[in-house]
């Protein structure tokens, strides 16, 4: 159900920096979730299905990395897009945004 409505939905990704410390709004006509963290730092997120969960992200090479136990998650800008890579064992799921 949560990749249907992955694949259906375009949410509005907000990415804000300040030094080390980022915010990251997710707006979808279901609803908005923010996650504020510092690269480095173990923070506590929530999943679009309302899990909560911890991890770490990191910036390497321009790229934001996020691991937890379950999945890795790459973000980084590509021309206008920002492409997104999330590996869980042997499943990967890309997903491409395009700045507005």
């Amino acid at each position: 159900m949560v990749v249907k409505m992955r694949k259906e939905v375009k949410p509005v990704i907000v990415i804000e920096q300040k030094g080390k410390d980022f915010t990251f709004t997710m707006k979808t006509p279901v609803c908005t979730k923010v996650h504020s963290f510092s690269l480095g730092q173990e923070s506590e997120m929530e999943s679009l299905d309302g899990r909560k969960f911890k991890c770490t992200i990191r910036e390497e090479k321009g790229k934001l990395i996020t691991e937890t136990a379950k999945f890795t998650s790459v973000r980084e800008i590509q021309g206008e897009d920002m492409v997104e890579t999330v590996t869980s064992g042997s499943v990967t799921f890309i997903s491409r945004s395009r700045r507005v």
